[in-house]
C-alpha cells in the first residue's frame, strides 16, 4: 500500500466499495473535494396553495454534469451516498446565488410535472425545495484513496 494513503484509509471503505453501484461512483465524482464547496441539491414538491401543505415528490436530487442522467436514479444514489456516510445532506443551508438552482426548473421532469400539477389539481404548485449537500471527511478520504486518477 502507498504510505501516502495509509492515513486516509478507513476500515469501511471495503464494504462501501462492495455496495456501491457503479452509477453511485459516477456520482461521487461530481462532488467538488476543495474545503468549502457543496452542491446545489433540491427536492421536487407539491404543494397546496390553499393550506400550504406540501407533498415531497422526490427527495436529494442534485443536476450531476453526466449526460445520461436519470432523476430517479439521482435521488437514490444521493441518498445511498449519504447513507454510506460520504456525503452530507444540509436542509438548512442553500446557495446566496440562487441561479445555481435554476437547472432543476429546466428538466424534463420538472416540466412535466408542473404542467400535470395545473391540469389536475388547479390548487396544487410543484417546485423545488433548495438545500446543498457536500462531501463529509470520511467522504474525502474515500475520493482520495478509492478513486484518484
Amino acid at each position: 500500500m502507498d504510505s501516502s494513503y495509509k492515513s486516509n484509509i478507513h476500515p469501511s471503505f471495503a464494504e462501501i466499495i462492495k455496495q456501491m453501484s457503479p452509477f453511485d461512483a459516477l456520482l461521487l465524482r461530481e462532488f467538488p473535494t476543495t474545503k468549502f464547496s457543496a452542491c446545489p441539491t433540491v427536492d421536487y414538491v407539491s404543494t397546496d396553495i390553499s393550506s400550504k401543505k406540501y407533498r415531497i415528490d422526490l427527495h436529494n436530487v442534485i443536476f450531476p454534469r453526466l449526460t445520461d442522467f436519470d432523476v430517479f436514479q439521482i435521488s437514490k444514489s444521493v441518498s445511498s451516498l449519504n447513507r454510506f456516510g460520504l456525503i452530507a445532506i444540509d436542509k438548512t443551508l442553500l446557495f446566496s446565488d440562487t441561479n445555481a438552482y435554476d437547472v432543476f426548473l429546466q428538466t424534463d421532469y420538472y416540466t412535466e410535472q408542473t404542467q400535470l400539477a395545473k391540469l389536475q389539481y388547479p390548487k396544487c404548485q410543484f417546485e423545488v425545495k433548495k438545500y446543498v449537500s457536500y462531501l463529509t471527511p470520511l467522504g474525502k478520504d474515500f475520493v482520495s484513496a478509492c478513486m484518484h486518477p
